[in-house]
């Protein structure tokens, strides 16, 4: 195929990058404070306009800098800011958000997204991947403990949102094959493609959450545990999960890949053992479930209970206690709940009072559904130029920032998801390893490109 004839641009050659040994990383600790001091909470007829997707684009240089000073273990400001600032549960409140956008506007305006050029097809994706953006977020902060406490009651909405995408991971539903995305090569094949990867990082993004969820019980609101435990049978969810194993697939050619908790990757027959992140962190949550006091305290593991745990046990073998030796003691634990037959019921008290998730009744009532998707599309179609071109620069300039390459990990190919080194020289926002793999994307990358690179050219960032 002669790439240049199609009109597909060079890519720049990055020798040797360096992306995770900078020094001051993306932002410093004083914008990331004057970031975190602005940031505020959305509801669903907000998403989608300007002030949203430039905050959308704050969330994304706090989260790729809170990575970055994780990665190194330098000084961690950004979770500190939000602690500090009392941010973390506005994070939480527009992701639940988003959520509730794409359970009952999405499905309504998903049509009319057909119908918009290139240049507004943009701002659905933004919406789509924001999803993305704020989960990981919260991963990175969740890890401390501090943060958890920060996020207080709204971790158990948290909580019921991750105990959906588990529960939509189990369901097998994002292996189904979808013919739209392979007979639809335009917006509609391309959106449908898009969304069915990010919904998939997000479901594995929250594995990990529920697993900090745990480390930190003793600490979290009681509900939050309990809820997890009484109410989505968790510990159940991570049973199944070990058993269907979706970080596991066979690509096209028939060799394994295992997703590494941002792209797919292919390993060896021999390497299948080795863990990759996703499927550590059920067995951290397995573990936390079965061995931590906290947890045992208030979960009465019955007949039916020990029967579904007892399947655990042909999976822990040598190679796996080796790589988490833990698990030998889970194992152990196992062992014993099966002669024993459980453990006996909490102990109940005279008074229970339950406490509930607020924030998704709270942006989903008294909505009128219909009328706001009618207002979003005719948003979307009616936005001027002017505002538009504004969001797409604003965009551009932060996937460009070569000082943001410095903070991520090293850029995977847009395509096949190895290691890539080559960059799209025209919008400066899509990686490749190879001039093959450019020219596969093209399809799918030519009207982003094209948006994004008239972008910088009239910035002045080319």
């Amino acid at each position: 195929i002669n790439a240049e004839y199609m009109g597909i641009p060079a890519m720049t050659t990055i020798q040797q990058p360096k992306f995770s040994q900078c020094g001051e990383g993306f932002i410093s600790s004083l914008e990331a404070e004057r970031l975190v001091n602005d940031l505020r909470p959305f509801e669903v007829a907000d998403v989608g306009q300007s002030r949203w997707i430039r905050q959308k684009h704050d969330f994304e240089a706090l989260n790729a800098q809170a990575h970055h000073n994780a990665r190194l273990q330098r000084d961690e400001y950004v979770m500190e800011a939000m602690v500090t600032f009392d941010k973390v549960k506005v994070l939480v409140q527009n992701l639940i958000c988003i959520d509730v956008w794409k359970q009952y506007v999405l499905p309504l305006v998903f049509e009319d997204f057909a119908q918009l050029n290139a240049q507004q097809t943009l701002k659905p994706y933004m919406i789509i991947y924001s999803e993305a953006v704020f989960s990981n977020f919260i991963e990175v902060l969740l890890f401390h403990k501090r943060a958890c406490e920060s996020a207080g009651e709204t971790l158990l909405d948290l909580g019921d949102y991750c105990d959906r995408r588990i529960t939509y991971l189990i369901s097998d539903h994002l292996n189904r094959h979808d013919s739209r995305i392979e007979s639809d090569k335009g917006p509609i094949g391309t959106f449908l493609a898009q969304q069915k990867e990010v919904e998939f990082a997000c479901c594995m993004i929250c594995v990990s959450l529920v697993r900090f969820l745990f480390d930190h019980a003793e600490s979290l609101p009681p509900s939050v545990t309990t809820r997890l435990l009484d109410v989505h049978d968790i510990l159940m969810s991570m049973v199944s999960l070990v058993e269907k194993a979706p970080w596991k697939r066979r690509n096209k050619s028939g060799s394994w890949e295992k997703f590494n908790g941002t792209a797919w990757e292919v390993v060896a027959n021999e390497d299948l053992q080795r863990f990759c992140k996703p499927e550590a962190q059920v067995w951290l949550t397995i573990a936390q479930c079965i061995c931590g006091r906290e947890v045992r305290r208030k979960y009465h593991i019955d007949g039916h209970r020990i029967e579904r745990l007892s399947r655990l046990i042909p999976f822990l073998n040598e190679a796996l206690e080796d790589q988490l030796p833990l698990l030998t003691e889970v194992k152990h634990q196992l062992h014993q709940l099966t002669i024993t037959q459980g453990s006996a019921p909490p102990q109940s008290s005279a008074l229970l009072i339950e406490q509930l998730p607020e924030l998704r009744p709270y942006l989903t009532r008294n909505r009128n559904w219909p009328e706001l998707a009618s207002q979003i599309v005719s948003a979307i179609r009616n936005e001027s130029p002017d505002d538009r071109r504004r969001d797409i620069e604003a965009m551009a300039r932060l996937y460009s920032n070569t000082s943001l390459d410095d903070v991520l990990e090293a850029p995977k190919c847009a395509q096949c998801g190895q290691v890539a080194t080559q960059r799209c020289s025209k919008c400066k926002a899509e990686w490749y390893c190879s001039r093959p793999c450019q020219v596969v994307a093209w399809g799918r990358h030519r009207a982003v490109c094209a948006v994004m690179g008239a972008a910088l050219q009239k910035s002045g960032d080319s």
